[in-house]
């Protein structure tokens, strides 16, 4: 049996093409049961077949970074509005680096025309219709609002014995000190 585990960490590594610190992490989320055992503080492996090394192997995917999407014109992923802002500042230093100073003082004249032309290219692109009379209101329309109309319940309140008893017997300038 001890002549099976034969090789150190770092022999195992190199064949499985993997840092001595990536064959740890698989030997301690259990990948490896089987395959390693510890004698005298050191950590032996023994010969694995080429299927099992496949399983073992890096199986990483790697995140693609969209470096120069500004350039491409691709759509660009921030994680909150300072990033975009912080990188929007730097490409605008390196702008005002490659164009004299006698463009830079065009360039807001230069972006109220276009604001205009976009403008007046959205009004010419409605085509507005006329809004078409289908029929009238339920209720007739007044000068107030829809919101203020004046629907009085289907059923009364039922006031108790205080209640009448004020309306009845107390006058009218009192009874707001009741109510």
């Amino acid at each position: 049996m001890s002549d099976e585990y034969i090789f150190t960490e770092n022999e195992m590594a190199k064949m499985l093409d993997l840092t001595k610190e990536g064959l740890r992490s698989r030997r301690r989320k259990g990948k490896l049961e089987g395959f390693y055992t510890i004698k005298n503080n050191t950590v032996l492996y023994k010969r694995m077949r080429p299927k099992q090394r496949s399983v073992i192997q890096k199986n990483r995917t790697i995140k693609t970074k969209s470096r120069g999407a500004h350039l491409k014109g691709e759509q660009t992923r921030y994680p909150n509005y300072a990033f975009k802002q912080h990188n929007e500042l730097k490409m605008l230093a390196r702008l005002k680096n490659n164009i004299d100073q006698e463009t830079q003082d065009l360039l807001p004249e230069a972006i109220e025309i276009a604001k205009k032309q976009k403008q007046t290219r959205i009004q010419t692109s409605l085509h507005v219709q006329p809004i078409k009379n289908y029929g009238g209101f339920i209720h007739q329309p007044s000068h107030k609002p829809s919101w203020s109309t004046s629907w009085k319940p289907l059923f009364a309140e039922q006031k108790d014995e205080y209640d009448r008893y004020l309306e009845e017997h107390l006058p009218v300038s009192t009874k707001k000190y009741y109510y």
